[in-house]
């Protein structure tokens, strides 16, 4: 990768954060808890793509 290709990836990544950002100081106070707890839960051993070990099986 060449120094102005390596500068563009860097620009893009810039302005996606700058974006995420902007969003995150929109959130309502549940919606950081939400995304706290889907990040703690994620963590967890028991939570696998996207619902709980266990969860909407028959």
């Amino acid at each position: 990768m060449d120094k102005n290709q390596r500068d563009r990836q860097l620009e893009k990544l810039r302005q996606a954060t700058e974006r995420e950002l902007a969003s995150l100081k929109t959130m309502t106070d549940d919606e950081i808890r939400l995304l706290q707890a889907q990040r703690k839960a994620a963590r967890s051993s028991s939570y696998k793509g996207g619902r709980f070990a266990g969860e909407g099986q028959s």
